[in-house]
């Protein structure tokens, strides 16, 4: 895996709904960059733009921030899943629009 992706844990929102984040969290990934229906935040199916598998099997939410870090990128964190074998977790899969 030689792209990288930076996960900001989200804390809370403000009185005035200002969205407050974590530190940054910078992992190895594999971006692709393809569409395909998937399940969205409310559970509603949704086209995704492309999907990451992060090396962590850190807890990742549709609340985190991400940013892509070969262009600075960010979007929006649709669903992301722990993919597991017979031995536990391995890594982290997220779509995002």
């Amino acid at each position: 895996m030689s792209q990288t992706i930076t996960v900001e844990a989200y804390l809370g929102s403000s009185a005035k709904d200002v969205p407050s984040f974590g530190p940054a969290k910078t992992y190895k990934c594999r971006t692709v960059m393809k569409s395909k229906n998937t399940l969205g935040r409310d559970g509603q199916e949704v086209v995704a733009r492309g999907y990451s598998i992060i090396a962590t099997i850190d807890p990742i939410t549709v609340n985190d921030r991400i940013t892509f870090g070969d262009d600075g990128s960010q979007a929006v964190v649709l669903n992301a899943n722990p993919e597991n074998d017979e031995v536990g977790p391995l890594y982290t899969r997220l779509d995002f629009q």
